[in-house]
């Protein structure tokens, strides 16, 4: 890990916080960082980084240069250390942890940022920087060779550290690139703060992948990598503040980039599908139709030997390819599937509600006694039921009272016509996915890649049990198939700790597996390893939480308690929580302030299940079709990125991004601006300074003030192993070692 930290040797203070680097500059005018690039390969434990970053001088004359600072983890091992500046070869120095304590101080007491604290605690990499002309860039190229630390089960990669700031600075490019190559297969790769990409490269066994364009940072990048000779690999995260229960997260995953063993896991099991589409009139518009026949057509070519199946289209009727039950995957049957959605075109209305009843029961009918298949259907439609059972209510009652056989409902809406509810309760009720491609967005553009990925399960009808460990609301609640090349990620609580053992058994296509592995829970320990579990947990309770809500009216108390109480202190905002980022005199937090706008959001939420009539007009209901059916897609995106992808901060800050744009919030800006997490706590920026999250209003009276930069301030850096990082903020009320102080 590392941060470039650039310092010329005027008077004035001007800092740009960035993902991919902390860099102020003390010059009249400011310093920007404008491209970062990481490159790492991995072999074994022992990784060769390579870090590009640019400096420009934004400004109208030359910056004086001065001294650039690079980041280390302390206890990092370095050899190979060189340096270029603008391609010529540079002299550098590491300062051991005291000696780069003292520059971070002695930059507060001279007036400068205290936002650098951050990195207070670690080595640093000390270079010079050359003079910055006008309008030009200076490029600082690093490479290094260190050994990387085991965290747990995983081996961790991290870098580009720069945690929220109240001073923030877009880069023009930010990337990052980690090449693997491992004795043993790798089984799982995991970012819980960025969606990565993972692809193959020759020579490697594992390359990941990640860059964005004027991009605003809020994250340092955080990597996991699991190798192990077991056929599926298990690896186990855990996070435990003193005094509180743990967070853990399980990854189960069959493995990437190496051949996989046994012949089960090659093969994987048969599916039994049927692809539920959408022919009514609606889908002339934009050519839909003709996108949901590339679709298809590509899917039924996919189809693997053992694989059976069945087309049902449905307008204002319903018919399907085969008549009755499904049919087996081969040449024959492709070619007459085929020439069945040549012949599909647009026409009628829509009866959601009979097309779901005889895809289920086709399925129903074609069932065999192989335990090992899975059955799925692939729901597609543009619009509203308009034919037959039209009540959304009575529509998933009947669907899951039908679905007896365990059947895996994925759901795919196109365009704003369709009743974004309904669809998600159709596929969470279902064990399924929903996603949502908009006007501008090609259907077959989402169901291609999803049927790649769902394309082969390993095991199915799985399930997880952890013994010697007590553990708790652990999600997802239900867990059905495990698919080769993807891993499954359970998020959950424990009390205790000390060794477990987890215990997966699913059907495979050489009948029941049963695999067991060793894992520890950790102890008690004021650490910041692993500190976005409990934010990842809370995440996942809050979902299930306004799901429940959304189907009461009003919501019970009981729920909008806990709603309110794990998005406090884990900074999700919901629409019971927008008080958090709200500075309005006399709101005092919690449930009372909750309850100040449940009307406004029980309003809303029957917006949602389509049920209020306060939009009676085709105008209002329109406006109010097209969010929920934005806001479901990203949620989507969301739910799916954090619990496949791994990308932990997806749910609360989607959460933050619907409420920015609700008509709960009123607000302007984004809810996140007003939110920071520091390790395992949260932050707010209310009353012009950043607030922890439990400090209550009653405490004023008892708030300790300390001056920014005194002798007492930074007496304050030894009450907390991270107190560096709370205090990086500035203007700050934080807890330590069990008082209140206000840094002002």
């Amino acid at each position: 890990m590392r941060t470039l930290i650039a310092i010329a040797a005027s008077l004035t203070i001007s800092f740009a916080s960035n993902h991919a680097s902390a860099c102020f500059v003390r010059s009249p005018q400011p310093v920007q960082v404008w491209v970062d690039q990481v490159a790492i390969d991995i072999r074994g434990n022992v990784a060769e980084k390579h870090y590009v970053c640019g400096f420009k001088n934004p400004n109208g004359g030359a910056i004086v240069g001065g001294e650039c600072y690079m980041e280390l983890e302390p206890g990092s091992q370095v050899d190979a250390l060189t340096v270029s500046v603008d391609g010529s070869k540079t002299t550098a120095e590491i300062l051991p942890v005291e000696e780069a304590n003292e520059v971070f101080k002695n930059i507060v007491k001279e007036g400068g940022s205290p936002a650098l604290l951050e990195y207070f605690g670690n080595q640093l990499i000390r270079t010079k920087l050359p003079n910055i002309p006008a309008g030009q860039v200076v490029t600082v190229d690093l490479r290094y060779t260190t050994v990387l630390k085991r965290h747990g089960d995983f081996l961790r990669v991290r870098c580009l550290n720069t945690n929220p700031k109240p001073l923030q600075q877009k880069l023009k490019k930010a990337g990052v690139k980690v090449r693997i190559k491992s004795a043993e297969p790798i089984k799982a790769v995991y970012s819980p703060t960025h969606p990565v990409e993972i692809e193959e490269e020759k020579d490697w066994d594992v390359v990941v992948k990640w860059s964005e364009e004027d991009y605003l940072p809020k994250y340092p990048f955080v990597l996991y990598v699991k190798s192990a000779k077991q056929a599926l690999g298990a690896g186990l995260l855990t996070h435990h503040p003193p005094g509180e229960d743990g967070s853990f997260m399980l990854l189960l995953s069959p493995g990437h980039g190496s051949a996989a063993t046994p012949d089960w896991l090659q093969t994987g099991v048969p599916k039994d599908i049927v692809f539920c589409v959408d022919t009514s009139g609606s889908m002339l518009k934009d050519r839909k139709i003709e996108q949901l026949k590339q679709a298809l057509t590509y899917c039924v070519s996919e189809l693997r030997e053992g694989d059976r199946f069945n087309i049902v289209d449905f307008n204002t009727g319903v018919r399907s390819m085969a008549k009755s039950g499904l049919v087996e995957s081969n040449d024959e049957t492709e070619a007459t599937a085929l020439d069945y959605v040549d012949r599909l075109h647009a026409r009628g209305g829509t009866a959601i509600k009979d097309a779901l009843d005889q895809s289920l029961l086709l399925l129903s009918a074609g069932r065999t006694e192989d335990a090992a298949v899975t059955p799925m259907i692939v729901f597609v439609t543009d619009g509203l039921p308009t034919i037959g059972e039209l009540e959304p209510d009575k529509i998933l009652k009947e669907t899951s009272k039908l679905n007896s056989d365990g059947v895996r409902l994925f759901v795919f809406g196109q365009g704003y016509g369709v009743n974004a509810r309904l669809l998600d309760q159709l596929a969470k009720q279902n064990s399924g996915e929903a996603d949502y491609a908009l006007p501008d967005e090609k259907i077959e553009d989402f169901i291609k890649p999803f049927f790649d990925r769902v394309g082969t399960p390993v095991l199915s009808n799985v399930s997880v049990e952890i013994e010697g460990v007590e553990t708790y609301d652990i999600y997802p609640r239900t867990v059905t198939d495990l698919y080769r090349g993807e891993q499954l990620i359970l998020v959950g609580r424990y009390r205790g700790s000390g060794a477990g053992k987890v215990v997966l058994r699913g059907q495979s296509s050489d009948g029941e597996q049963v695999l067991k592995y060793d894992v520890e829970f950790s102890a008690e320990a004021v650490s910041e390893d692993n500190a976005f579990l409990p934010r990842l947990w809370a995440g996942r309770r809050i979902d299930e939480l306004l799901s429940i809500a959304a189907g009461q009216d009003p919501a019970p108390a009981e729920i909008i308690e806990e709603v309110v109480g794990l998005a406090t202190r884990y900074g999700i905002i919901t629409p019971y929580t927008s008080f958090l980022i709200e500075e309005r005199p006399g709101t005092s937090g919690g449930a009372a302030a909750a309850e100040e706008q449940a009307g406004r959001v029980r309003r809303d939420l029957r917006r949602f299940w389509g049920k209020s009539s306060e939009f009676n007009s085709s105008l209002d209901r329109g406006k109010a079709q097209k969010q929920n059916v934005e806001d479901a897609k990203a949620a989507a995106l969301a739910r799916k990125n954090s619990s496949l992808s791994g990308n932990a901060s997806d749910l609360y800050r989607q959460a933050a991004d619907e409420l920015s744009k609700s008509s709960l919030s009123g607000q302007k800006k984004s809810a996140l601006d007003a939110v920071q997490f520091i390790a395992d706590r949260t932050f707010y920026q209310r009353n012009g300074r950043w607030e922890q999250a439990e400090f209550p209003n009653h405490a004023v009276a008892k708030l300790n003030t300390v001056e920014l930069g005194g002798d007492a301030y930074f007496e304050l850096l030894k009450k907390d192993a991270l107190a560096a990082r709370y205090l990086a903020l500035g203007n700050v009320v934080v807890n330590l070692d069990g008082e209140w102080y206000e840094v002002k």
